[in-house]
């Protein structure tokens, strides 16, 4: 990840904002959000079109989220909401909606989150759109998990990956079998949740999806900790320290901490 800034700031004299998008995108993928922050920013400037503006908004504040800057998100979020409803771009709004929810749940403020949430939904049902729908419910179901309410953090869960299943998109739905696992240990249902776990693994790597293969290989390995299986837990955390290592560093060196203390 880059440490800080690696642009000059003539290198964006001139750029359109879909230019700027772009290169925003671009920046925000490879970890420099240094970057991305003053591209979006100057694409919110520079959009032709309301529509382009709430782009750039929403875009911002997933970049502001990112770098820990969460009033930054919520108010670049909150502006992007009010833009796209003005202009009535239905699809963008509940997109930032999901954002603006999403960030207010990190925060700490639930009952906020879940209204933008459920206007977030019923717009997303309203245009159709079922990967919306589901990614919706899965941000919900974090919530209940949260705030304790844990039947309804799995029944939520569930409604979820049956869209994911039914879309065909293994990568959302080995995210969603991981977090229906975490919720199933947090419910004492060890066997179900060591299922769930080895379900995720197995379409993760079926995708290629690393970051999810780390999190399997995690909670399977702390399920055969608690088993008194040291063995199989030191294989599957060696695994995910692994993994971990491009996708979350935070969780290898936390990772790495449990394979010391094996030994």
């Amino acid at each position: 990840m880059a440490t800080g800034p690696s642009w000059n700031e003539g290198d964006l004299d001139g750029l359109t904002e879909p230019e700027l998008e772009r290169l925003g995108g671009k920046a925000w993928r490879e970890g420099d959000y240094a970057l991305a922050e003053r591209e979006y920013q100057l694409a919110v400037v520079r959009a032709a079109t309301p529509a382009a503006k709430a782009r750039a908004l929403n875009n911002l504040g997933t970049t502001y989220d990112r770098m820990g800057h969460g009033d930054k998100a919520l108010a670049s979020f909150t502006r992007a909401v009010d833009v796209y409803r003005a202009v009535g771009e239905r699809h963008g709004e509940a997109e930032a909606l999901t954002n603006l929810g999403l960030a207010l749940g990190k925060q700490g403020q639930r009952d906020q989150a879940t209204t933008h949430l459920s206007d977030a939904l019923r717009l997303h049902l309203d245009n159709g759109d079922r990967f919306g729908q589901a990614t919706v419910l899965s941000i919900m179901a974090e919530l209940d998990r949260a705030n304790g309410d844990l039947d309804a953090a799995l029944a939520t869960h569930r409604q979820a990956l049956e869209i994911y299943c039914e879309l065909s998109r293994a990568d959302a739905e080995s995210t969603c079998l991981n977090d229906c696992a975490t919720t199933l240990l947090a419910m004492n249902q060890v066997q179900a949740a060591l299922t769930a776990y080895a379900n995720a693994l197995a379409l993760a790597q079926l995708v290629g999806a690393d970051g999810e293969r780390a999190r399997a290989h995690d909670g399977i390995a702390r399920i055969l900790f608690s088993q008194g299986d040291r063995t199989g837990a030191r294989t599957h955390w060696s695994s995910a320290w692994r993994l971990f290592q491009d996708s979350d560093k935070d969780s290898a060196e936390a990772v790495a901490v449990r394979l010391r203390q094996l030994n």
